[in-house]
C-alpha cells in the first residue's frame, strides 16, 4: 500500500474493475471501474500477514522494475485472490 499502489493513489484511493452482480446487470456484462480504498485494492484474506509479508517482499518493498520475479508473483497473487473469491462463492452459494 505504502508501495506501488502510493504511487498512483489520490486520496487514499485508486480505481479498479468491478464485476459486482449490479454493476454486471447495468453495464450489459461489461465490469466497470470502481474507486476503492488502497486498503481493500489489493488485499485478501488468503495468507496471513506473516506468510504474505515474506513471500510478496519483492512486489510490496521495492520500486516496480519488470522482471521474471516480480511478474511471477503478481501472477501468482492474482491466482491465489481468483481461486480465493471462487472458494467462498462456492461456500457461500452451497449455503443457500
Amino acid at each position: 500500500k505504502r508501495g506501488q499502489l502510493g504511487l498512483i493513489a489520490e486520496d487514499g484511493h485508486v480505481y479498479r474493475l468491478s464485476a459486482d452482480h449490479s454493476i454486471l446487470k447495468e453495464s450489459g456484462g461489461a465490469p466497470r471501474p470502481k474507486k476503492v480504498g488502497v486498503n481493500k485494492a489489493s488485499t485478501f484474506a488468503g495468507f496471513c500477514k506473516r506468510h504474505y509479508n515474506r513471500l510478496f517482499a519483492p512486489i510490496d518493498t521495492q520500486a516496480l522494475v519488470p522482471n521474471q520475479q516480480q511478474a511471477a508473483l503478481y501472477a501468482y497473487l492474482g491466482i491465489c485472490r481468483e481461486y480465493f473469491v471462487k472458494e467462498n462463492a462456492i461456500a457461500v452459494l452451497g449455503k443457500t
